[in-house]
């Protein structure tokens, strides 16, 4: 296979409008901070002169109140997204508000679950296209819809604002409605600036702002990405990755850097050569992600030793490099991963501990009990299953 060479590089006009993101992001929290300082004798005589109509008069009521405008602003923005993908002929996929999570699942069904590990105010939309006439056209967009969204809310409190606040009574009559509006035209802004950020959060996921660039500046990426939209339908219309279209795959690896999206092209090209059962071939694209920095920013990197505990046991026979990738992860009680079931699975089965192994791939197949949701769990499934028929031998 050949050796791709990783770019770190950031490119010259990225830079430019990262610092202008900058420089307005820092404009508009000390405008916002001024604005405030400047007004808040009046603030506060306005305060005591209504304090019964306040959020203010107790602790408990400004938390519930802040805590539903923040809920609120994520689910506005995310809104923004499914709406703009429903006209771009996207179909639903995930919402995520805070702690709870939306899906469609099996048979078209939607799911409402938990979101474990989130952040209890961010927000997540994905939605997929149906076809794929004009995908870069429908994916700008969908990216723009979420920053829309949440500039209009901004505007709109913004306007409860100033109409509240022309009339002293008026104001005071409804002073927790004005505090509350004042709070999400805020808070809708600078998730608006947030979210136009022309690059990648912490996490490794590129921001709305990042997609925007892309599909505007950076062909070579939009391409990629586009390829990964092609790909992860694929995936989800129950398409193995064996199956999964080679020039995509091969396209989806044609920018190497450290980003997510270079990940996720290295592990779905990683399953395709997996599922097809070429081991030499799967190798070093699970070394190289493997390597990458972001694999560990995006949380990925302990997935990607389990593979690797699981290439190097079954495929491979190499016990010592199985132990030590497997060794490195912390095993979770709460909840069944197939993919850990998978990796202990192969070690105790390449150790002659069949019982073990038996149960574990067992372990594994219970959450994929009801049918696979993804072609990639389908083969998921299969995996475990020779797993558990070889261990029976």
């Amino acid at each position: 296979m050949t050796q791709r060479k990783v770019v770190m590089r950031r490119p010259l006009g990225l830079s430019r409008l990262l610092r202008a993101w900058q420089w307005l992001f820092n404009l508009s929290l000390t405008a916002v901070f001024l604005t405030l300082f400047l007004n808040w004798p009046e603030l506060l005589l306005r305060l005591q002169l209504a304090s019964q109509n306040s959020i203010f008069q107790s602790g408990w009521w400004v938390l519930v109140a802040m805590t539903l405008v923040l809920l609120l602003t994520a689910m506005v923005h995310e809104s923004g997204h499914l709406l703009a993908g429903y006209l771009m002929r996207f179909r639903f996929h995930t919402l995520v508000v805070g702690l709870l999570r939306i899906s469609r699942v099996n048979n078209g069904r939607l799911q409402l679950q938990w979101q474990r590990g989130g952040s209890p105010f961010n927000g997540l939309a994905a939605s997929l296209p149906c076809q794929m006439d004009r995908l870069a056209r429908r994916l700008l967009w969908f990216a723009l819809g979420g920053p829309l969204a949440s500039l209009l809310f901004s505007l709109v409190a913004l306007a409860i604002v100033l109409y509240l606040g022309s009339d002293l009574r008026r104001m005071l009559d409804y002073l927790w409605l004005w505090e509350c509006s004042l709070f999400a035209a805020i808070t809708s802004y600078f998730f608006l600036l947030t979210s136009l950020y022309p690059g990648s959060y912490h996490n490794g996921l590129v921001a709305d702002g990042g997609r925007i660039v892309m599909l505007l500046t950076q062909p070579a990426e939009a391409a990629r990405w586009q390829a990964l939209v092609q790909l992860n339908v694929a995936d989800l219309n129950g398409e193995r990755p064996s199956a999964w279209d080679e020039q995509l795959l091969r396209q989806a690896l044609t920018q190497p850097d450290n980003s997510h999206d270079y990940l996720t092209a290295l592990v779905m090209n990683y399953h395709h050569e997996l599922d097809r059962k070429r081991p030499q071939q799967a190798r070093p694209l699970l070394e190289e992600a493997l390597q990458l920095p972001i694999a560990w920013a995006a949380g990925m990197w302990p997935r990607l030793a389990l593979e690797k505990a699981y290439l190097s046991a079954y495929f491979l026979k190499d016990l010592e490099a199985a132990l030590d990738s497997f060794s490195q992860i912390k095993t979770s009680r709460r909840q069944i991963d197939p993919l850990q079931c998978r990796a202990e699975a192969a070690v105790r089965l390449l150790q002659g501990q069949l019982e073990l192994a038996g149960q574990a791939a067992a372990r594994g197949l219970r959450p994929l009990a009801e049918g696979p949701a993804s072609g990639l769990q389908l083969a998921e499934q299969e995996w475990l299953q020779a797993l558990q028929q070889e261990a029976s031998l």
